[in-house]
């Protein structure tokens, strides 16, 4: 019943977007409902022209999908995803939907087949069976930026807002372009996660490859205000080929690991803030196109001007306070360490006792060996147990608090932006609340893997002395075998709940800062997609114009239906 639910608001938007003849803005509803009933996400890849990005993408798939090696690049975007039978389907600015075969796809979605987009190509929809996409992937192709096609830079960055997840697609020469570095700042407040990817590494030397990693790492963390993790080094062209390419293995582990254990969690936040953004979207265009009709257009148009001029800084000063909040929040590194070091320490002597004393208590000589392993394992447990606690609880205070703070940030200037819609046009708008992330420490597969080497004496001569030592000798042997174990365990364990703890914080920082933009692009957007409209209409007549407001107090109910039922 709740699918339905879910289903059915998101089919009231869109029956309301096309009823206002906003057909792009209902395709996009339309296409989030699918999402949301199959539990998809979106993960775009995101570059420079020529950088790869399409025979990547083919490489992912197994197949030709994304138009390569036509001149110059592909112009708009192409959405991969599960769907039987396997097609292809254009959609147009228009409303209008046709579907082309495989190989007619370049005619509409590269530069040289639809030059300057003349065709009016919205995007271009892939169906395809394929492993990655059943996990629920929407894979995206979009043009590359720094062209000489200005069209295609601003298409990419049009897309941003519904990116989930991007894969960022730099090179060697140069590893990173000024474009490239206004895109990433652009995606992350937006994105749930970035990966980054430097392709063609086959052409890369090995001093070469590490000055190209150090030169973007250094530029995309300052830019960003801390680390962007991991580099992935691999060849497309190669993976297109089939060759073995281990950069390209580690990319599927990754996509596949994100998919299987994040999928979830970003599908359903991206279903709900679709939910959100597209019925207060409608909402506030209503309000504004009857303000537009009722105002004259020559007052109007000032208005319009006042407004920008009032709100032009505010996605600036939005950027610049999450690059303030992500330098100064968080744990400090060497201290959470330190911590974590001590708190080993002191747990591998509790530990040790207890090891001691069940060796003291044994008398049989054959139960020692058989006691280390089990005993240490148990001891372990409770320690990292506890542990676990421990930064759980600090994790969620320190979500907590930047929620809060972020949330304060925002209110600050989506207030700003209020109270300029207010002066300019007099209409209230509902303010947008940060919804506080999840963390989830719950699947952190804790590792009790005997270290063993080939031969290990340890396997084969303890047994022997167990039997022949003097019993002090042997219950020391075997404290040195415990402790061994002990201390392998608690350094894996611990370092796997540090990693879980830092991935949380990020995912959650990344996630806010998602929000904060979502909230500041929301409320601007609202105000201005209708100006337009409605004096076009205004310009009709006084009939016209009151026939419009009653259309305009039906929309207006519907939505308070469909947010009603949230």
């Amino acid at each position: 019943m709740g699918g339905a639910v879910k289903q059915n608001t998101l089919d009231t938007l869109e029956r309301i977007a096309r009823e206002r003849g906003e057909m792009a803005l209902a395709t996009d509803i339309g296409e989030a409902g699918k999402a949301a009933e199959a539990g998809q996400f979106t993960l775009a890849l995101l570059g420079q022209f020529k950088r790869g990005k399409s025979t990547l993408l083919n490489a992912l798939l197994g197949r030709p999908v994304s138009p390569v090696d036509v001149a110059p690049l592909t112009s708009t975007i192409i959405v991969i995803q599960e769907g039987q039978p396997e097609r292809c389907e254009i959609q147009f600015h228009d409303g209008r939907r046709e579907a082309v075969a495989f190989e007619e796809i370049a005619t509409f979605v590269t530069e040289e087949g639809n030059p300057g987009n003349r065709l009016g190509v919205q995007v271009a929809f892939v169906y395809l069976v394929h492993p990655l996409l059943s996990l629920g992937v929407r894979l995206v192709d979009t043009p590359g930026v720094g062209s000489v096609f200005g069209l295609n830079t601003d298409v990419t960055q049009g897309f941003l807002p519904r990116i989930d997840v991007a894969l960022v697609v730099l090179g060697g020469e140069p590893p990173i372009t000024g474009d490239e570095l206004d895109l990433v700042k652009a995606a992350a407040p937006r994105a749930g996660k970035l990966i980054f990817v430097m392709n063609k590494a086959d052409l890369l030397e090995g001093e070469t490859r590490q000055k190209a990693e150090a030169f973007a790492r250094k530029v995309i963390g300052e830019a960003l205000g801390r680390d962007p993790g991991p580099f992935l080094f691999l060849s497309a062209r190669r993976a297109v080929r089939g060759e073995d390419d281990e950069g390209f293995r580690e990319l599927r582990r990754t996509l596949d690991e994100l998919a299987r254990e994040a999928g979830g969690q970003l599908a359903a936040l991206a279903e709900s803030a679709s939910k959100e953004y597209f019925a207060g979207r409608l909402r506030h265009a209503i309000a504004l196109e009857r303000q537009a009709l009722l105002t004259p257009i020559e007052e109007m148009g000032s208005r319009v001007e006042r407004f920008k001029r009032a709100v032009e800084d505010v996605e600036d000063l939005a950027l610049a306070a999450q690059s303030r909040l992500a330098r100064v929040e968080g744990i400090d590194p060497r201290e959470a360490e330190f911590e974590r070091i001590e708190f080993a320490r002191t747990q591998r002597a509790a530990a040790l006792k207890s090891v001691e004393q069940t060796l003291r208590e044994t008398k049989a000589r054959g139960e020692r060996r058989r006691l280390i392993q089990p005993l240490a394992e148990r001891l372990v447990r409770e320690g990292i147990a506890a542990w676990l606690q421990r930064a759980t609880d600090e994790t969620l205070r320190l979500v907590k608090d930047r929620t809060e703070r972020i949330a304060a940030e925002t209110r600050r200037l989506a207030e700003r932006v209020e109270q300029a819609a207010a002066d300019c046009f007099d209409v209230p708008l509902t303010p947008y609340t940060i919804r506080p992330p999840k963390t989830d420490f719950e699947r952190i597969l804790f590792e009790f893997v005997k270290p063993t080497l080939a031969l290990d004496p340890q396997d084969w001569l303890f047994p022997l002395l167990e039997t022949i030592l003097p019993s002090q000798l042997a219950n020391a042997l075997a404290r040195h075998r415990a402790d061994s174990l002990i201390a392998d365990w608690l350094r894996a364990n611990l370092h796997a709940i540090e990693e879980r703890r830092v991935e949380e914080l990020d995912g959650a920082m990344r996630l806010l800062q998602q929000d904060m933009m979502q909230a500041l692009h929301h409320l601007e957007e609202a105000i201005l997609a209708t100006i337009e409209a409605g004096v076009r209409q205004r310009e009709q007549g006084e009939q016209a114009v009151a026939e419009r407001l009653e259309a305009l107090s039906r929309q207006e109910a519907a939505i308070r239906a469909v947010e009603g039922s949230l």
